[in-house]
């Protein structure tokens, strides 16, 4: 399978909070599994049901503050493995002199 990211992704863990605009959709927390400038790889308990630009809010262990955004599910698939669903988040928004600062 070919390779399609535009940026390389640096292993990290933290909490990242999902939540659609608008429609019946409820907030939903994943873990990060990995991050680059242009998304974040997540792993989730259950699917994302919406489609389009969700927000997201990341919280880093160790730092009081959270880095905010906007971004939308590229893909996601459901891992037999870890029993988790796997997805890839491209931002849209993002203040990407803080994500960078996480890839330092």
């Amino acid at each position: 399978m070919e390779e399609r990211r535009e940026y390389g992704r640096k292993p990290l863990r933290f909490k990242v909070i999902l939540t659609a605009p608008e429609g019946p959709y409820r907030s939903v927390t994943a873990e990060a599994a990995n991050l680059s400038v242009g998304g974040v790889g997540l792993k989730l308990k259950e699917a994302v049901k919406s489609r389009g630009r969700l927000f997201l809010r990341i919280t880093r262990p160790f730092f009081q503050d959270s880095i905010e955004g906007t971004g939308e599910i590229m893909w996601q698939k459901f891992s037999e493995g870890s029993g988790e669903f796997l997805a890839g988040v491209r931002f849209i928004e993002m203040p990407f002199t803080k994500i960078k600062a996480l890839l330092v």
